[in-house]
């Protein structure tokens, strides 16, 4: 229910990545795209249909779901937040070493796409993490290394990286720099009640009336303020949702500006 506050309350808590999900589950392309794979035979054991969407996932998602109850493997070459790791020899006495056994952490998420490349999810507790790896992890500990573009994104990767060392080895969350301040968060909420009011053919003045506040006749609409407002709540929601949704993955870094 657009209407209801609360129907969006899973919107206050989830990451920016989230958000992006949150506009491309409304896309009717992303929908068709989704129907059709549901179509296609099933995946080979302990795998998962591997999804051509316009570079943007790769595996398929319900649309139906909200982000706080799906996982959504983002393409490495669209979120910063992917983490490309290798497995590596190393010097079992070296004291810095510090190996990891990937598939047994608790809780993980692991798919393997049709070239066998293993894809990961870990969610402990609040934070959340996303990996890969070019062929599935090896039994048992292992030692890792994690391949870094050198581009624009680059500051945000290394956050990434830095999340994921501190989540595993029980250091602290650190601060999510992908995160949305406050103000930003609730316009992304009002965008995203605006298009789903809109979807249901709700007029512009109904919308400005429960996400505005404006009250009057059809006079006052005309030269209110609010009309422009609700608007452009809708226009920047279309933008999002045809494509926009790729600039919260590497929020606050604006690549049209580097």
């Amino acid at each position: 229910d657009w209407q209801s506050p609360a129907a969006y309350e899973h919107a206050q808590d989830i990451a920016a990545a989230g958000m992006a999900w949150e506009y491309l589950r409304r896309d009717d392309d992303y929908r068709r795209a989704f129907q059709r794979i549901k179509a296609l035979p099933a995946p080979k054991p302990g795998g998962s249909k591997a999804f051509s969407n316009d570079g943007v996932c790769d595996f398929p998602v319900d649309p139906a779901q909200p982000a706080c109850r799906t996982v959504v493997f983002w393409i490495p070459e669209l979120s910063p937040d992917v983490i490309e790791l290798h497995a590596a020899l190393a010097d079992a006495d070296d004291p810095a070493v510090m190996p990891i056994s990937l598939a047994d952490l608790p809780d993980l998420v692991a798919r393997l796409d049709d070239d066998d490349v293993w894809h990961s999810f870990w969610r402990p507790g609040a934070s959340s993490h996303q990996f890969w790896l070019p062929t599935r992890p090896v039994d048992g500990r292992a030692t890792y290394v994690v391949i870094l573009p050198l581009d624009k994104l680059l500051e945000l990767r290394v956050e990434a990286v830095m999340r994921l060392w501190r989540a595993h080895w029980s250091v602290g969350p650190g601060q999510v720099g992908t995160d949305f301040p406050q103000q930003t968060r609730g316009r992304h909420i009002l965008i995203l009640r605006a298009l789903d009011g809109r979807a249901a053919g709700v007029s512009y003045r109904k919308l400005a009336e429960v996400l505005l506040g404006f009250r009057g006749r059809k006079a006052d609409w005309e030269n209110d303020p609010r009309k422009n407002q609700v608007r452009r709540l809708i226009a920047d929601g279309r933008y999002y949702v045809r494509g926009g949704y790729r600039d919260p993955l590497h929020y606050p870094i604006r690549l049209s500006d580097c």
